[in-house]
């Protein structure tokens, strides 16, 4: 958790306004998060985080939980 609290910590100094910012859990160049991990908790929280998260959530949809 401390490696993320750093990152987040880390935008603010750069950026003047970190909700401006676009958010996404994976992309084309990465393999896709739901493939990476069978813990369908850490899939939710996730796209939780990406939702809730400062910044504008962009979502790939299908998203598999399952």
């Amino acid at each position: 958790m401390s490696v993320l609290y750093n990152n987040l910590a880390t935008l603010q100094q750069y950026f003047l306004d970190v909700t401006l910012l676009g958010r996404f859990i994976e992309n084309q160049d990465n393999p896709r998060f739901a493939g990476l991990t069978n813990d369908t908790g850490l899939r939710q929280s996730a796209f939780v985080f990406n939702l809730l998260g400062d910044g504008i959530p962009i979502v790939r949809l299908p998203i598999c939980f399952v």
